[in-house]
């Protein structure tokens, strides 16, 4: 198990935790550690069955790449956890998401979201938190079903601030989304933030952390 965590001003070398991606069953990352990272030095994590992604800002089309990129190179991943990052949503009428949410909104048009990835083919289960509905979340979880044929279970936990109705519409639109299983149910429900924060807290295994 490896739970690496970087502050909002460093990023993880990718030289460093490549040679760690060989061994591990389940991997942590904070958000913050995902800037500036180059998963193109990756080897294939072959052994890695849980990944665990926090603090993901869902708005941004770096951090959408990136984790892409990261699940390329996890072929036998059986189990996906994400929190998005909450100060995206608190802070999005003070700073300017509008062109990267058009940009988004404009690649759902497209069948393959505008990436061509391979099939997630272990796959099981995705959870995601603070899911607020973005275009980017969006998205990201059209290509996650449409990729990953084994799928069975899909949580969606909606953000503060996201009313009753709009988590109802949030399950309609995904429930259209074309899925690769078809044996995948798709939850989606209210807030317990603070569970994936607890599995983080209690994370046992080396720590690798810039503060």
């Amino acid at each position: 198990m490896l739970s690496v965590i970087g502050s909002m001003y460093d990023v993880v070398d990718s030289r460093w935790l490549a040679p760690h991606l060989k061994a591990i069953k389940n991997l942590s990352l904070s958000g913050s550690s995902l800037w500036g990272m180059d998963v193109s030095v990756f080897p294939t994590a072959i052994n890695l069955q849980v990944m665990r992604l926090y603090e993901l800002n869902c708005g941004l089309r770096k951090h959408l790449i990136v984790a892409m990129q990261l699940l390329q190179k996890c072929p036998n991943l059986c189990e996906l956890q994400i929190i998005a990052n909450v100060l995206e949503y608190i802070f999005s009428d003070h700073f300017c998401w509008k062109d990267e949410e058009e940009a988004a909104s404009r690649l759902l048009e497209d069948p393959n979201g505008g990436f061509v990835i391979q099939d997630l083919k272990m796959l099981n289960t995705i959870k995601i938190e603070s899911f607020s509905g973005s275009a980017f979340e969006m998205l990201f979880m059209k290509i996650l079903l449409s990729k990953s044929p084994t799928l069975e279970r899909v949580v969606i936990v909606k953000s503060w601030g996201t009313n009753a109705s709009q988590v109802r519409k949030i399950q309609r639109k995904l429930e259209c989304f074309p899925c690769a299983s078809p044996n995948v149910q798709i939850v989606c429900t209210g807030n317990y933030y603070a569970s994936m924060r607890g599995d983080w807290m209690d994370t046992h295994g080396y720590t690798f952390s810039k503060t």
